[in-house]
């Protein structure tokens, strides 16, 4: 206790005393320095996140090219069919990784429910403890809905792993995936209803009181005391209203608790790829300047466009590109560029280029998560903006909705 003494303007004097709770500032340095701990890992993750997803990138863009144009034998169909399947699954683990801990850009498509349960299953065989007896129930036939795969992958592993603290001598926890018809807006009911794909968690543990059961999504609330950080199921709620979803609670003390996931159905992904198909045909004769700094990357992007019969020039850096310009001046309808380049970025050579030609559009390239190509995770700019690694289909959908607007 520190005690001082202060007099007034009115000549009065006045005594004061400061407390200082020692235990309380050791637990706040402790705190910070594992904050700060946190923040350098999540640096060092993203920067590797990038370099695995500029080697992703080639990889995904060159086995799809073989696999839509090669006349291959049964057997050589099934490799190419297994480097997508490793690769695909290979960028959803990096992105569930980083997302863990950063922003990520949202990237809903078509997806079947069921087969992205089937994915969480191997997950979480390696997560839940030996004493839960975990099992999945899928429809017979798939369930499609308009998800980004690595936010319903966290929303799987964030809900499978809360129950499991519930269960803390063991017990049964059961996945499910089924189709439901709801109202659009059950607050705002007008009687119009649409099918949505559901998906549900449900374990026979301790159950929530209803008490808890009013705050259990609001951000930083945790009944497990210093082992929560109360943003689990925050960070659920959250993604499924940006899904356009709706989550249901049902719980019982003592019996257990099922939380279902509705998120709207959505048509097959084979009919959005024949329209890319189309797509790709409306792309023929673009002129398009590619700026990457990775040769790999640079290779690939290239290849894909001129099997569009696209004219491509492309360069590592914008430096490059303006010298080439200068002395080869020509119009180009569409700018693909790396958001991280040599000696500018993607937005500032966006910017040049619609000084030397405006009208100009911008295609970005990244494969950092958006906080660190950001200063506070968002990209103030109309520009689309393709996260790395892509598939060929995935780069002409994304220059036709460019092209399209």
């Amino acid at each position: 206790m520190t005690i001082q003494k202060i007099t007034t303007s009115q000549g009065r004097k006045v005594y004061f005393g400061t407390s200082t709770d020692i235990e309380e500032i050791n637990k706040l340095r402790s705190e910070v320095t594992h904050l700060e701990r946190v923040k350098a890992v999540g640096r060092l993750a993203a920067s590797v996140a990038h370099d695995f997803n500029n080697m992703l990138s080639p990889i995904l863009g060159h086995a799809e090219l073989v696999q839509l144009t090669e006349a291959l034998s049964p057997d050589g169909e099934e490799s190419i069919h297994q480097i997508m399947v490793a690769a695909k699954r290979s960028r959803e683990l990096v992105s569930q990784l980083l997302s863990l801990g950063r922003k990520q850009i949202f990237q809903p498509r078509p997806n079947d429910l069921c087969e992205m349960a089937r994915e969480a299953e191997g997950l979480l065989s390696r997560v839940l403890r030996e004493n839960i007896e975990f099992s999945i129930r899928l429809m017979d036939s798939p369930c499609f809905v308009r998800v980004d795969p690595s936010h319903m992958q966290n929303i799987i592993l964030n809900l499978s792993t809360n129950a499991q603290d519930a269960m803390p001598k063991g017990g049964k926890l059961v996945i499910t995936v089924g189709k439901k018809e709801l109202p659009v807006d059950e607050e705002a009911f007008d009687g119009a209803t649409r099918w949505y794909g559901e998906i549900s968690i449900s374990d026979n543990g301790e159950g929530i009181p209803p008490e808890i059961r009013e705050q259990m999504f609001e951000p930083f609330f945790s009944t497990k005391g210093d082992l929560g950080t109360g943003l689990g199921l925050a960070t659920v709620h959250s993604s499924v209203k940006q899904h356009e979803g709706v989550v249901k609670v049902y719980s019982e003390p003592g019996v257990g608790t099922t939380i279902r996931i509705f998120l709207p159905s959505s048509d097959p992904p084979d009919a959005r790829q024949r329209q890319d198909a189309d797509h790709g045909a409306e792309l023929r004769d673009l002129s398009i300047l590619v700026a990457e700094d990775n040769p790999l990357v640079r290779h690939v992007v290239e290849t894909i466009l001129k099997k569009h019969r696209c004219r491509v020039e492309s360069f590592s850096s914008p430096s490059q590109a303006i010298s080439f310009l200068e002395n080869n001046p020509r119009d180009y309808d569409l700018l693909i560029t790396d958001m991280v380049l040599p000696d500018s970025n993607g937005l500032s050579f966006s910017e040049q280029m619609q000084t030397r030609q405006p009208g100009i559009k911008t295609l970005l390239m990244s494969g950092y998560p958006l906080d660190l190509i950001s200063e506070n995770g968002e990209i103030h700019t109309s520009h689309r903006l393709i996260q790395k690694p892509f598939s060929s289909r995935e780069l002409i959908h994304a220059i036709y909705e460019v092209m399209d607007k």
